[in-house]
């Protein structure tokens, strides 16, 4: 019997977003996600603003896997078909914690933390999903034919800022158990940052989850020092899954293994219930 998923009242999570990539929209232009802002959405989304295009990613597993590639498995395709020059559009709620992404080859869904808790993942999926059926009928609408989906994307950021559990970079530990700075060469020598990523294979090539832990300061080059955890799952669109199950197969990745590298006093603060 598979246990069940780990679960906070006050889990960490700073950031978390659901995203679908799909093919080209034949005839895709920026007015037509302002149109879509205008026409489509309604007043509740209050703000937009124009950001840098996401790159086309798709995960590659067997031999088609590029070793020794910065993103192991993971390539990057500019697309040079119609509308691929149309910014990425961000529309903004009125409570500024929703946020909606689009672009010709992408949409995401994000929830940033606010005033509020992270409202969970049961909340979140089918708010996606309603603003993904719009979005996916406007598109139908505009190139007289079905978005063609290809890949899913999940993403959690959890922001650890020094002075809540941790005061110097050798209380990481506290946090994150498995971690091990490298052997010190040079005497006196102690760490002061850091920068890693993993990768792991989701089963039977379901997907493939990006782990990655960075020392920053957050907003600008004064804000608050914290250690930042993310983890990205994302897998292909296909005969062996669609949209939902790929989000969920990602949820789970990202929860299971959360909880797995996360230290039980830490567990004990974020007041895990299962």
């Amino acid at each position: 019997m598979t246990e069940p998923l780990p679960k906070f009242q006050n889990p960490p999570v700073t950031e978390t977003a659901l995203s679908v990539q799909f093919s080209p929209v034949r005839g895709y232009t920026a007015a037509h996600g302002g149109q879509f802002w205008r026409d489509v959405l309604g007043s509740d989304w209050v703000t937009a603003t124009e950001a840098p295009r996401l790159p086309e990613i798709h995960e590659r597993f067997g031999q088609n896997q590029m070793a020794g590639n910065a993103l192991i498995g993971a390539i990057n395709v500019n697309v040079g078909l119609g509308g691929s020059s149309s910014p990425r559009l961000q529309f903004r709620d009125t409570s500024s914690e929703r946020m909606i992404q689009i672009q010709n080859t992408r949409f995401a869904y994000n929830w940033s933390r606010g005033a509020n808790r992270y409202p969970s993942f049961d909340r979140i999926l089918p708010e996606f999903e309603k603003y993904f059926a719009r979005y996916n009928e406007f598109c139908r609408n505009l190139q007289s034919s079905e978005l063609q989906l290809d890949q899913w994307e999940i993403t959690y950021v959890n922001n650890f800022v020094k002075g809540e559990m941790w005061q110097t970079v050798g209380d990481w530990t506290k946090l994150i158990p498995s971690f091990v700075f490298p052997g010190v060469a040079v005497e006196n020598q102690v760490p002061t940052s850091v920068q890693i990523e993993w990768q792991l294979t989701i089963g039977e090539n379901k997907g493939r989850l990006h782990v990655s832990m960075l020392h920053a300061r957050l907003g600008s080059p004064t804000g608050p020092d914290a250690l930042v955890l993310q983890l990205v799952a994302r897998g292909p669109i296909g005969q062996d899954a669609n949209l939902r199950s790929g989000f969920e197969c990602g949820h789970e990745a990202i929860v299971r293994t959360f909880a797995s590298m996360t230290s039980k006093a830490a567990h004990e603060k974020w007041k895990r219930i299962v």
